[in-house]
């Protein structure tokens, strides 16, 4: 990973902790495993945030901005991969969670074009909007195949 990389990656780290708060430091240092400190070191740049850590913090913190920060130049979006609907409404459930992330791209967009120019915090919502849209995609794609194969939900042969 270049220096960048690097750089963009502390300054999400510091963003959601220090600017967003929205976790505890010392919380989560203690679910990573490591001293406060270093949380911080790593949060301020003092040193690089290790790569083998990264599922790590994810699971602490269930945040998928530390795992699309390498996932997105790549074309990609994170989704959980067990989700086994149980019934038709458990696939319903998960359709109508789509239909309101569908909701939020729309209301960001327009809220966006509401004064004729996207700026970038509005574009980065609106990414984020749309990331969340094909997430709940995924999910519900998944959630019928999985239902599909279990024998939750028929299918017509």
């Amino acid at each position: 990973m270049g220096h960048i990389a690097h750089t963009g990656f502390q300054s999400l780290l510091y963003y959601v902790f220090i600017f967003e708060k929205k976790y505890r430091v010392d919380e989560t240092a203690k679910k990573l495993g490591v001293h406060v400190q270093t949380l911080y070191d790593w949060l301020e740049g003092v040193r690089y945030f290790p790569p083998d850590l990264i599922p790590d913090l994810y699971l602490a913190t269930k945040d998928y901005r530390f795992l699309e920060f390498f996932l997105k130049p790549c074309g990609l979006v994170a989704v959980p991969v067990k989700q086994v609907a149980e019934s038709k409404k458990d696939i319903l459930n998960i359709l109508i969670n789509g239909a309101k992330e569908d909701g939020d791209v729309v209301r960001a967009v327009k809220y966006a074009l509401d004064d004729g120019k996207i700026s970038t915090d509005e574009l980065r919502e609106i990414e984020k909007e749309i990331d969340e849209a094909i997430r709940e995609k995924e999910l519900l794609r998944k959630a019928i195949r999985e239902a599909t194969k279990v024998g939750h939900i028929g299918t017509e042969k």
